[in-house]
C-alpha cells in the first residue's frame, strides 16, 4: 500500500520521511466559498455555466430489458444490441416484471413463451403500471392472429423469430423514437 502523506507548510512528507513536491498536497479538501447568489461553491470553480456545453456531445445509452428464456436467443440479441445500448436481462416472466418495474428500462424485448409467468401476462402486468414503456414481442409465435394477440396483450410491436440483425436493430430504434 502507498505510504500516507502528512501535510507540512511547503512540502508533503511521507511516513518514510521523504519529501514530495507541493502538488501532492491536494489530498486535503478544497476550500469552499460563497458565490454572489449565496450558494456554496468550490474555490476556483465558475459554477454550472459551462455544463450544458460540455454535455452536448455526451450520449447516454438507452436501457433495453431482454426477457428471454433461451440462452441462444438471449446471446444473439445481446450480440446485436450490446455496443449501442445498455442491456438488462431476465430469464422468466416474473423476473421480467420485477426488472421492468424497478430497473427503469427504455424498451423491453419480450419473448411470449416464458416459464413462471408467460410473456402475454407479463406484458399485461407491466403495462398496468407503465403504459408508455414500449414492449416489443420477439417470439416464435408466427401464426396468423399471434401478432394481433400480442398487441391486445399490450405489445407495441412484434418481431417473429428467426429474424435478421438489421430487423432487430430497426424495430428497437423505431420504438425508442416513438417513445421519446
Amino acid at each position: 500500500s502507498w505510504p500516507i502523506a502528512v501535510r507540512s507548510k511547503s512540502t508533503v512528507k511521507r511516513e518514510s520521511g521523504a519529501h514530495l513536491p507541493s502538488f501532492f498536497r491536494s489530498a486535503s479538501k478544497p476550500k469552499k466559498r460563497r458565490c454572489q447568489n449565496g450558494k456554496r461553491n468550490l474555490k476556483g470553480r465558475r459554477g454550472l455555466k459551462k455544463l450544458p456545453e460540455a454535455l452536448k456531445n455526451v450520449r447516454v445509452k438507452k436501457k433495453i430489458l431482454i426477457v428471454e428464456d433461451s440462452e441462444n436467443n438471449l446471446d444473439l440479441c445481446m450480440q446485436i444490441l450490446q455496443g449501442d445500448y445498455e442491456i438488462m436481462t431476465a430469464r422468466d416472466g416474473r423476473e421480467g416484471i420485477e426488472k421492468a418495474l424497478q430497473g427503469e428500462p427504455d424498451l423491453i424485448l419480450m419473448d411470449l413463451s416464458l416459464p413462471e409467468v408467460n410473456g402475454w401476462e407479463a406484458t399485461r402486468q407491466i403495462k398496468k403500471k407503465k403504459r408508455d414503456l414500449p414492449i416489443v414481442a420477439v417470439t416464435a409465435h408466427a401464426l396468423s392472429g399471434d401478432e394481433e394477440r400480442a398487441r391486445n396483450a399490450g405489445c407495441d410491436d412484434y418481431l417473429a423469430k428467426p429474424f435478421l440483425p438489421k430487423e432487430l436493430r430497426d424495430i428497437v430504434e423505431r420504438n425508442l423514437k416513438k417513445a421519446a
